[in-house]
């Protein structure tokens, strides 16, 4: 005789079974919801590293329409004071108008837009040599500072650790030579800062902002006068602290 009222018998119930099955779609949509938030925060940073690159049409908008309030909070208040103070309200308008804007400026990120973000993969696939992980390390969460590894791979012999060194100086006196081995070598670059001087609730914001910039410079002044001596066939990038 079964003494427990709560138990059925010793084998798993449909019950059981459709307990388990809902417990996996919660699983499931979490999962999903987590994986659809992680595309949405990495989108964001690829386009807020390219958009200084690229250009950042709302951003830049914001910009005009503030210029263009400034004339009319400025009217508004001269003729307040030469006319009639009943003009107040639109130099007040103009006025509040334009610090809001200059709120909006300041704390917006640079995005690119998708057309943007397509002519940098234009960019990066007309290069002399394949360039990995380009758009990985865009996209990678941004942090308070950070370094780029740089791996060169040469088609046959490369340059010497000296004249390597002497290059990357060219981009940044801290940029250090690792490795340089036959048709390999590796380096990183000087510190490259995410800051933007920005805190909300007391906390800092940190932005992929000079990423970017950082490896269109890398690319001018370095990897693409050492392909037109030594050619390159690959470089990867990767982000360090």
């Amino acid at each position: 005789m079964n003494d427990d009222p709560y138990r059925r018998s010793n084998q798993p119930s449909n019950e059981l079974a459709r307990l388990a099955q809902q417990g996996q779609a919660r699983l499931d949509a979490a999962y999903q919801g987590q994986g659809a938030s992680a595309h949405a925060a990495a989108d964001r940073n690829l386009r807020t590293a390219i958009g200084p690159v690229r250009g950042a049409p709302w951003k830049t908008l914001v910009l005009v329409l503030l210029v263009l309030s400034l004339p009319v909070a400025v009217g508004g208040i001269v003729a307040t004071t030469a006319i009639d103070i009943k003009l107040m309200p639109i130099g007040m308008t103009g006025l509040f108008a334009a610090f809001g804007l200059l709120a909006v400026y300041l704390t917006m990120a640079p995005l690119a837009t998708p057309a943007g973000v397509e002519a940098e993969r234009a960019w990066a696939a007309s290069l002399p040599f394949a360039l990995d992980s380009y758009f990985d390390v865009l996209a990678t969460e941004p942090v308070a500072e950070c370094s780029l590894t740089v791996e060169v791979h040469w088609a046959s012999q490369g340059v010497d650790r000296a004249t390597l060194q002497g290059i990357v100086a060219l981009l940044d006196t801290r940029a250090r030579v690792v490795e340089v081995y036959g048709s390999h070598a590796s380096f990183t670059t000087g510190p490259i800062s995410g800051m933007t001087g920005i805190r909300i609730n007391r906390r800092s914001v940190v932005r992929n902002h000079r990423l970017g910039k950082a490896v269109h410079r890398l690319v001018d002044v370095v990897l693409l006068p050492i392909h037109r001596n030594a050619p390159l066939a690959r470089v990867r990038l990767s982000r360090g602290l």
